[in-house]
């Protein structure tokens, strides 16, 4: 409904899908339906099997339907238990609402922070995690971060579209200028130039129709093929479908191009026998087409330049460890992610504990493999988790820190500067840590790092306390 979607045939979730004990259902994409049930359309009321559980297919969503991205096969009712409602320990949820008729994300931004500032449970993240509210459209949330990339290639495309009209402007230039004595004498035999326009503009349209037909056929199979090579990001995935939107567009470039070429046969088409005005016009105009194509061919070979060469200095950049060799699983060994369960400390931890160690010391003993551990949140990953570090005066200092096991520093191939590695004997809450250069220049200029004291918040059940994590 938040959305403005409904399902192309059965229904969708109602309120009382949502609740606690509820009938399992299920709403499947178009893409899944084919699949799954080959495009039956009886298929609401039939059940099937997602995580060992039975769910019924109410419904089947329209096809190019893609949320939260285009790899979501089905939808589920996020149905939350009474001890998940008292407790809110629910996990990381995204929040998704349509703006009332009038209203902006400006009003929303306020309202949102509102509620936070005057929320007694939000006092803790927002002095020690400096939690803000930040309300973002969906279209900035989708490719905000790549507006400046997206722009890019769009000028990139607008060039080369020049380039593309300008030679075909050219070749039509040298068609008719091989024609003038031709036109000359039809004119001066009573041919209007009018006719001889539509018959110019006649030989144009059937390469035109068949260019335009060639490339709206190509572009589904274009945007198909990126996706599958994975190089369309998931949250730029879901919008690539080649709709109403994409036909328009394409047609507006072949208006575009045909009235281009059009008006270089205009000069033409107003040859007479006893003036050269018309051919004087096609002379000047040939040197113009030829400065153009030269000028958006340079700034093409130029833009493609830089760009290797930013590519080049990224894939160079220093990222803090060496990736070569590297390789990375995650982990839920509760299937505490899977089931949606909800994770209790007191009866998991152990047993997350000892599972994960053992999948870890069975990856470390494969051939070749140097080096096995675990960790909370891999680099570049987005997660991160923000605590209040007290140093031996008291100082609450606000950090970012990552739950790290024996031998993660040298699988990442990371070397220290000073002190050790992590082993097997510093887990538990009074184990030591390890801090990185740029807190030891902000909070320990003055002191020995390695004699100074930190007290750091662990939950108390160690280095191996989340539901899941990564093993490197």
């Amino acid at each position: 409904d938040v959305l403005g979607v409904v399902p192309a045939f059965g229904r969708g979730f109602t309120d009382a899908d949502m609740q606690e004990g509820a009938d399992r259902v299920l709403l499947l994409s178009d893409a899944a339906w084919r699949e799954r049930f080959d495009a039956d359309p009886d298929v609401p009321g039939r059940s099937m099997e997602l995580d060992g559980t039975r769910y019924t297919v109410i419904g089947v969503m329209p096809r190019g339907f893609a949320f939260p991205d285009a790899g979501a096969d089905a939808w589920r009712p996020l149905a939350l238990s009474a001890q998940e409602r008292a407790t809110t320990n629910v996990g990381e949820l995204d929040v998704i609402a349509r703006l009332a008729p009038g209203a902006s994300a400006a009003q929303a931004q306020a309202r949102l922070a509102a509620i936070l500032q005057h929320d007694p449970a939000m006092l803790g993240l927002r002095e020690n995690a400096g939690l803000r509210a930040k309300v973002r459209l969906w279209r900035e949330r989708a490719s905000g971060e790549r507006m400046q990339a997206l722009g890019l290639l769009q000028l990139g495309a607008l060039a080369l579209f020049l380039v593309a009209v300008s030679n075909l402007v050219m070749l039509n230039l040298d068609r008719m200028l091989g024609r003038v004595r031709e036109l000359a004498v039809r004119r001066a035999l009573g041919a209007r130039a009018g006719t001889l326009l539509r018959e110019a503009m006649g030989d144009l349209l059937p390469p035109v129709l068949l260019g335009t037909v060639l490339g709206l056929a190509l572009a589904p199979l274009g945007l198909h093929l990126l996706r599958l090579r994975g190089l369309l990001p998931g949250n730029l995935a879901q919008g690539a479908e080649f709709g109403i939107a994409g036909l328009l567009a394409g047609m507006c470039v072949a208006v575009v191009a045909f009235v281009a070429i059009a008006l270089a046969a205009l000069p033409a088409a107003r040859v007479g026998l006893s003036s050269r005005t018309g051919v004087g016009a096609l002379g000047r105009l040939r040197p113009a087409m030829l400065v153009v194509q030269v000028m958006l061919t340079t700034a093409l070979l130029g833009s493609t330049g830089l760009l290797l060469r930013s590519a080049v200095n990224l894939l160079n950049a220093d990222r803090g460890f060496d990736a070569q060799g590297v390789l990375m699983t995650m982990l839920d060994p509760l299937g505490i992610t899977a089931q949606r369960a909800t994770y209790d400390p007191a009866r998991d931890d152990e047993r997350l504990r000892a599972q994960s160690m053992a999948i870890r010391d069975a990856v470390a003993a494969l051939p070749g493999v140097q080096a096995a551990a675990l960790v909370s949140a891999v680099p570049f990953s987005g997660w991160e988790t923000v605590s209040g570090v007290a140093d031996g005066e008291d100082r609450v200092i606000t950090a970012r820190d990552r739950l790290v096991g024996p031998e993660y520093h040298a699988a990442l191939g990371i070397p220290l500067v000073a002190g050790r590695a992590f082993t097997a004997q510093d887990e538990g809450p009074d184990g030591p840590v390890i801090v990185d250069e740029l807190y030891v220049r902000r909070h320990l200029a003055n002191s020995d790092p390695l004699a100074a004291q930190v007290r750091v918040p662990t939950g108390g059940g160690g280095g191996y306390r989340a539901a899941s994590g990564s093993l490197f």
